[in-house]
């Protein structure tokens, strides 16, 4: 058996089943979380109970992901170049960060229509009056709405770099450079919950939870 094969078997093993189960368990806590209280939507509770259930999850390995590092400091390790571990992680965030926009696209719109819920999201102000000023809430959908984009963006490009022919191919300066983004991410995904808190007036044990992470 080549080493590259034994390496395969081995992040299937050691890191994605226990991501995997990891993240089932973290999803369906989080959604049985979600259904305690009255949906804030009621007639898109499915949709926003995955929505929350899937981010959630996902903050919580990037959490993961962004203290590997520190954590290797406090014991005075050396940080590996490239780390399967924390590329396995980031991928499962890349993963639940879609599945929680697939599902988020399905929460505010008047449509089940993923294609429309995307317009009615990015350019619904296009039908609003434009001789009006933009309310609150209305600034604070769109703000987050794209916040939410960029981030989504940026995963993608981290998930598309997270593999040995990337990492070959760019070099490791210029790989690096681009894994760093995973910091901007970060910053845009809590900006991006935040003012989600605010504008859906989320329940005290939603913004605990986020608090804390």
């Amino acid at each position: 058996m080549t080493e590259s094969r034994k390496r395969t078997i081995r992040r299937l093993l050691y890191h994605y089943l226990p991501l995997l189960l990891i993240s089932t368990g973290l999803l369906l806590i989080m959604y049985f979380v979600t259904g305690i209280d009255k949906p804030i939507w009621e007639d898109r509770a499915g949709p926003w109970r995955w929505s929350m259930a899937s981010a959630y999850t996902a903050l919580a390995l990037l959490m993961a992901v962004l203290l590997i590092g520190p954590y290797n400091i406090l014991r005075r390790h050396a940080n590996a170049l490239s780390s399967d571990l924390r590329r396995d992680i980031g991928i499962s965030v890349a993963i639940l960060t879609l599945i929680h926009v697939i599902f988020g696209l399905q929460v505010h719109p008047e449509t089940h229509n993923i294609i429309d819920g995307i317009v009615q999201y990015f350019f619904f102000f296009l039908n609003i009056d434009q001789t009006k000023a933009f309310t609150l809430r209305e600034v604070e959908f769109i703000t987050t709405n794209y916040l939410g984009l960029f981030a989504t963006l940026i995963v993608l490009v981290l998930w598309a770099t997270s593999n040995d022919f990337a990492f070959r191919t760019l070099h490791f300066r210029r790989w690096k450079n681009i894994q760093r983004w995973s910091y901007y991410f970060f910053a845009l995904t809590a900006v991006h919950g935040i003012l989600y808190q605010l504008f859906e007036e989320r329940h005290l044990q939603y913004v605990i939870l986020f608090a804390i992470m």
